[in-house]
C-alpha cells in the first residue's frame, strides 16, 4: 500500500512539474521590443515599401523630471521612439527595422496602422495580407488613412498623451462614440467588407497639421518654446475605397450621414436655428438613441430603398429666449428641423458615394442577402446601377428632454 501511495505521489510530482512551464522558447520580456503603431508608405517610383515602427520607450517611461545623467540638463527621453526602413514587401520592410533596433520586434500590442494616402490609392491588399497572414499581428488592430506626411504624424507631440499611437487609438473610440464622424472600425471589418459582394470599405481619416520640426518640439526664434501647441492632427472623416483602392474622401458630415444609414450613430451634435427666430438664434440638439431599418425593393428593373429611421435626443443649449415645455408647437417644430438635419445628411453621404461609384453603404449587400435572385441579375453591372438607385427616407424625431430648466433664465 505504501509503494503505491509513492507512485502516485511521484506520477503526480512529475505531471505538476512538467505543468509548470516558463519561457519556453526564451523570449524574455526584457529583451523584446513591444511595436505600439505601424505604418505604411508607398513609393511608385522606387516600388519600395516603407515601414514606421513606433515602440514604447522604456528609458522614458515616467520622464517627468530631467535625466540624472545629464546633471539635471537638458530634456528628459521621450516616452516613445519611432524608427523606419524599406523593403519590396510591407513584410520585408517590417523586419528590415531589426538591425536598427537592440531587441527582437513583437507585433502582438499593435494598436493602429497609419497608412499614406500614396499606399492607399495604390491599394491596401498586400498591407492586409501581412496582418491576416502574420501569426504575432492582431487584425483587431485599427486601420486609419493619413492625409499628410506619415512620418509627421509618428513624430508629433500629442497632447495629453505619452505615446501618439496609443493616444489615436483612444481617440477613435471617443469620436466614435461621442460624435459619430468618424468610421472606427478593426481591420478584421475591412477585410470582411472586401470579402462580401455588393459593399466597400470606407476607413478614418488622419490630416496631420504640423511639420516634423514643431512636432519634435524644437524651440523657436529667440530659444522659447510653445507652452501651449495646438492639436498636430485632426481625426475626421473617412477614405473610400473601391476594392482595395482609395478613390477619395468623405467629410464629417457625410460620416455622420453614413452612420445614420449603417446605424452607427451613437451620439450625434446637431446645431438648429430656434423655431421662433429668423436668424441669429440657435438651439443645439443632441441624439443620444438611434434605430433604423433598411430595406430594398424590387420593382423589375427598378430597384430602390427604404429608410425608417427613429431618433430621440435632448436640448443642450439655446441662444436666445425660448419656452419650450409652454408650447407644444415649438417641439414639433424642432422635431422638424432635426429630421431634416439628418435628412440633409443622408443624402450629402449618398451623393457622395454614388459620385465616387462606391457603395460604402453595403446595399448591394443588403440585396444580396434578403433579394439573392435579384441580387443575381445586377451583379456583374452593379457598378452601373448604384449611381442611379433612390433611397426614400422616413425620418422621425422625438426631443423627450429639455435639460434641467424649460426656459431661458431672466436677465434683469
Amino acid at each position: 500500500m505504501n509503494w503505491r501511495r509513492l507512485i502516485i505521489y511521484g506520477v503526480t510530482i512529475l505531471a505538476c512539474a512538467s505543468l509548470a512551464v516558463g519561457c519556453w522558447n526564451r523570449r524574455e520580456p526584457e529583451n523584446i521590443a513591444y511595436v505600439l503603431g505601424l505604418g505604411f508608405d508607398y513609393d511608385k517610383k522606387t516600388r519600395l515599401y516603407k515601414a514606421y515602427a513606433q515602440f514604447s520607450n522604456p528609458k522614458g517611461a515616467g520622464a517627468g523630471a530631467s535625466n540624472p545623467s545629464q546633471g539635471g540638463k537638458g530634456s528628459p527621453p521621450q516616452a516613445a521612439w519611432t524608427t523606419w526602413a524599406h523593403g519590396t514587401t510591407p513584410y520585408e520592410a517590417i523586419f528590415n527595422l531589426v538591425p536598427l533596433v537592440s531587441r527582437q520586434l513583437s507585433g502582438s500590442h499593435v494598436a493602429i496602422v497609419a497608412i499614406s494616402e500614396e499606399l492607399a490609392r495604390s491599394g491596401i491588399g498586400p498591407v492586409l495580407d501581412v496582418f491576416e497572414r502574420e501569426r504575432a499581428l492582431r487584425i483587431t488592430t485599427r486601420p486609419v488613412v493619413v492625409k499628410g506626411d506619415l512620418e509627421n504624424l509618428f513624430m508629433a507631440d500629442l497632447p495629453l498623451e505619452e505615446i501618439t499611437s496609443l493616444g489615436i487609438s483612444r481617440e477613435l473610440s471617443v469620436a466614435r462614440l461621442q460624435r459619430s464622424i468618424v468610421p472606427a472600425k478593426y481591420l478584421t471589418e475591412i477585410i470582411d467588407t472586401l470579402a462580401q459582394p455588393g459593399k466597400e470599405p470606407l476607413i478614418p481619416k488622419i490630416e496631420v497639421f504640423e511639420t516634423k520640426a514643431q512636432s519634435q518640439g524644437e524651440p523657436k526664434e529667440g530659444g522659447n518654446q510653445n507652452r501651449n501647441p495646438s492639436p498636430p492632427m485632426k481625426l475626421a472623416g473617412g477614405a473610400v475605397f473601391r476594392g482595395d483602392k482609395m478613390v477619395g474622401w468623405m467629410n464629417e458630415r457625410e460620416i455622420r450621414g453614413w452612420c445614420w444609414v449603417a446605424g452607427r450613430s451613437f451620439r450625434a451634435v446637431l446645431s438648429l436655428q430656434e423655431p421662433e427666430y429668423e436668424s441669429g438664434e440657435h438651439i443645439t440638439v443632441v441624439i443620444h438613441q438611434a434605430s433604423s431599418q433598411l430595406k430594398a425593393v424590387v420593382d423589375g428593373d427598378d430597384i430602390r430603398y427604404e429608410l425608417k429611421l427613429l431618433v430621440d435626443g435632448r436640448v443642450e443649449d439655446l441662444t436666445g429666449p425660448l419656452d419650450l415645455l409652454g408650447s407644444p408647437e415649438i417641439i414639433a417644430s424642432i422635431n422638424r428641423r432635426v429630421a431634416a438635419v439628418i435628412r440633409n445628411d443622408i443624402e450629402m453621404a449618398l451623393s457622395r458615394a454614388q459620385a465616387l461609384n462606391a457603395d460604402v453603404f453595403g446595399l448591394g449587400w443588403l440585396l444580396y442577402r434578403t433579394r439573392y435572385k435579384d441580387w443575381l441579375r445586377v451583379q456583374d453591372r452593379w457598378n452601373e446601377v448604384f449611381p442611379q438607385v433612390s433611397l426614400k427616407l422616413d425620418i422621425r424625431a422625438d426631443i423627450r428632454r429639455v435639460g434641467q430648466i424649460s426656459r431661458t433664465g431672466t436677465i434683469r
